[in-house]
């Protein structure tokens, strides 16, 4: 700084509600220096009692709460009413309980610290425990905080007593970044989505109301109640699950990101319907066809149609990617059996399944069909 130049005249960015880059005079000031916030969000978020929200990170006043975590009143309506009937699937590891016991060790924690570690005991460690997005959210907020200040310390005492246990802090924080990431993706889109909901189903289905009646037992039938099989290799079963699984995960992070947190009903609906898939592949024993709705048909038709189509853009642009150190022939390899997979598929939709239609089945037939076949 030279000796013209005061420290007044350096700017900052205000944190509060204005967010906006300020002289450094203009900001508040507290015993020691300056704040953060500027004179006036520093008065408008006092006087409105106004704090940050731990799951939109705005300023807002929070009104809504579990336990001792409170949040704002959109967050509830746009964010968790949402996924009311959602669970968000996390995997159970000794990591994660020494993180738990840790956090209520240290009084930075809740009664929601407890109700986790207390579930985490309970469930077999390498098994999938179930939580709220409530839940979620306060592991999320929870966790980015011990990321910033992480409970040890290389010069303290507590980071021997943590080695002691068996982890380095290079482990506790590989470890760290890794629940960080499968918390985002459970945030975007659960994993244990129900299916679409009778409300998303009337909003959803394109105003389609034609009856159509089961050739095998004559009742009426609406279109997402007919069964259409289709005969899966195990092969093709364990692709198209990976593939629905990495499609859901970066359609809710796009979705969430576009809409600030609020997934609308229609991108609701067709992540479901992703999601109910990888359900079905998963649960359909393997000698059995699989059964979907003509809604996830057309769905999983179009994605792979999707795919094809771009397949000559992606090869045009191959050169110009960085494939960071793999092997070229190798990669075109992989695309190339991924393309063969998604017209294989694409074909069987068209030529198996949807000639099906002519000759509606409803859940209970198809499965007696596919018995006696």
């Amino acid at each position: 700084m030279s000796k013209n130049t005061s420290i007044l005249d350096e700017e900052r960015e205000c944190i509060g509600l204005c967010e906006k880059t300020k002289p450094l005079s203009e900001f508040a000031k507290d015993k020691w220096s300056y704040t953060y916030f500027c004179k006036l969000c520093d008065k408008e978020i006092d006087d409105k009692g106004l704090n940050r929200c731990p799951i939109c990170a705005k300023w807002k006043f929070l009104s809504e709460s579990v336990d001792s975590f409170t949040f704002c009143k959109e967050c509830k309506e746009k964010e968790l009413d949402n996924f009311k009937d959602c669970s968000c699937l996390l995997p159970n590891s000794k990591w994660l309980r020494d993180m738990l016991e840790w956090i209520i060790e240290s009084g930075i924690g809740d009664g929601l610290a407890g109700k986790i570690l207390e579930q985490c005991i309970k469930t077999g460690e390498g098994k999938s425990i179930s939580l709220s997005k409530v839940q979620c959210h306060w592991l999320d907020y929870t966790f980015r905080y011990c990321d910033r200040y992480p409970p040890f310390d290389p010069c303290h005492s507590d980071y021997d007593n943590y080695r002691r246990r068996g982890a380095t802090f290079a482990k506790w924080h590989q470890s760290m970044d890794k629940y960080v990431e499968l918390i985002e993706d459970e945030l975007a889109f659960p994993s244990s989505a129900p299916p679409p909901s009778e409300e998303e189903w009337k909003k959803c289905s394109n105003g389609t109301n034609e009856i159509f009646r089961c050739v095998g037992c004559d009742k009426e039938l609406e279109l997402r109640h007919m069964r259409m099989s289709m005969q899966l290799s195990a092969d093709q079963r364990i692709w198209l699950k990976w593939r629905l699984e990495g499609e859901v995960k970066s359609q809710a992070k796009y979705n969430r990101s576009l809409l600030e947190g609020e997934t609308d009903i229609h991108t609701r609906f067709h992540l479901k319907i992703m999601n109910n898939a990888i359900k079905i592949l998963s649960t359909t024993p393997k000698k059995s066809m699989v059964l979907f709705d003509p809604y996830t048909v057309e769905i999983l038709r179009e994605e792979c149609e999707r795919y094809i189509k771009g397949e000559p853009n992606i090869l045009k642009n191959l050169d110009q990617e960085n494939l960071e150190g793999l092997d070229k022939n190798q990669f075109l390899r992989g695309l190339n059996a991924d393309f063969e997979m998604l017209n294989i598929l694409s074909q069987m939709i068209h030529e198996d399944a949807y000639p099906q239609m002519e000759k509606p089945l409803c859940y209970q037939c198809a499965e007696n069909t596919i018995i006696f076949r």
